[in-house]
């Protein structure tokens, strides 16, 4: 985007200097020679430029085309990068929304799990529905992992897409630590 913003900075200052060439651009200079003993004073023209006819017509719409070129590519890569930025966004926004789905499975497994604990310990429950809830928590807890990743993931796309880091609690957070709701 900045060199594109450069493209069109540079296309605008060239526009500048065809508008201003459209003005008659006169240079006097002082000149001072010395020739075998004689000193000599001189005014001369050291360069004119007459734009009589069309007063600089055609470079002033070929430096416009250019600005309009330069604006229609920053434009172009505006729109570019406001649609990643839009797409890393919603990303992150649906990984969030997962993990917090995915942690109130795991409270929930963890309640299950201890439950079903107390229920063997006591002798109200066998060992299958024990080791079942077991598992259950287990694959929640993978489950939450993945969902952690992904939202890490999301949050280095959302920095790319920004081109600058995030100061956001989700990304520094361990995966041991649980999401509030």
């Amino acid at each position: 985007m900045l060199a594109s913003l450069a493209d069109y900075a540079a296309a605008e200052s060239a526009l500048q200097l065809e508008v201003a060439k459209q003005y008659p651009d006169i240079h006097l200079g002082p000149g001072y020679t010395y020739d075998t003993g004689t000193h000599k004073i001189a005014f001369g023209l050291a360069g004119i430029t007459l734009p009589i006819f069309d007063r600089n017509q055609g470079g002033i719409r070929e430096a416009e085309a250019k600005r309009k070129e330069a604006a229609a590519r920053t434009a172009a890569v505006q729109d570019t990068l406001l649609g990643d930025l839009d797409h890393a966004l919603a990303h992150y926004q649906a990984s969030l929304q997962a993990l917090r789905l995915s942690d109130a499975h795991l409270a929930h497994a963890r309640k299950q799990l201890e439950a079903r604990h107390a229920a063997f310990s006591a002798g109200d429950a066998d060992r299958l529905t024990y080791t079942q809830a077991l598992a259950d928590y287990q694959v929640s807890e993978l489950s939450r992992l993945d969902a952690l990743i992904a939202v890490q993931r999301s949050v280095g796309a959302l920095e790319d897409a920004l081109q600058q880091p995030l100061a956001h609690a989700a990304a520094s957070r361990s995966p041991n630590e649980a999401m509030p709701p």
